[in-house]
């Protein structure tokens, strides 16, 4: 099940669910990834700039920094991590904020990871042509790219285990987009 959900106040609920049956074949442990591609034009498609949030801070200056070059990372609830993708100058963008179910790729090599901050390219749009069936857009990541003042492409994934025979959570994934400074 894929939906969006809408609030009045801006904020937008990506949310993907996922089920599965009572069979012999996936009554077992599996794991499930859902992947959004997010292209943040707020004003213009260029000028954004991507921060991040870590408390307690991974860097010194604060618990914002900012992401300066394309860059893949894991969701870190031990950091509160979070992100925003706001249009320089004017300041308005949106928090990315994860779900609180969405998982996390690490130690995971199917799933790669959780979000990718990239600068868009019109090429780049899904990881196809893939060789196996894990997630490629890592392929797409280069460390040398500044993304400050461009035009960026979040790529967000939510990943869930499914344990048929554990306790039941919710099968749904997906960040909260926040609007900031509008």
């Amino acid at each position: 099940m894929s939906e969006w959900r809408l609030r009045a106040d801006g904020t937008i609920r990506p949310r993907f669910g996922f089920d599965a049956t009572s069979s012999s074949c996936v009554c077992i442990q599996h794991h499930h990834h859902v992947y959004w591609r997010l292209d943040f034009d707020i004003q213009t498609p260029g000028r954004n700039v991507i921060t991040e949030f870590n408390d307690p801070p991974i860097v010194a200056g604060g618990i914002w920094h900012t992401n300066s070059y394309e860059i893949m990372r894991l969701r870190d609830p031990s950091h509160n991590r979070r992100w925003r993708v706001t249009h320089s100058p004017s300041g308005r963008g949106y928090e990315i904020v994860p779900g609180a179910n969405d998982g996390s790729a690490a130690g995971d090599p199917y799933a790669k990871g959780d979000p990718w901050f990239l600068r868009y390219k019109p090429t780049e749009i899904d990881d196809a042509p893939i060789v196996g069936t894990e997630i490629q857009i890592d392929k797409y990541r280069n460390p040398a790219e500044p993304i400050v003042n461009q035009d960026v492409v979040v790529w967000y994934a939510g990943h869930f285990t499914h344990a048929p025979l554990g306790p039941h959570v919710s099968h749904i994934v997906g960040p909260e987009l926040r609007p900031v400074n509008w």
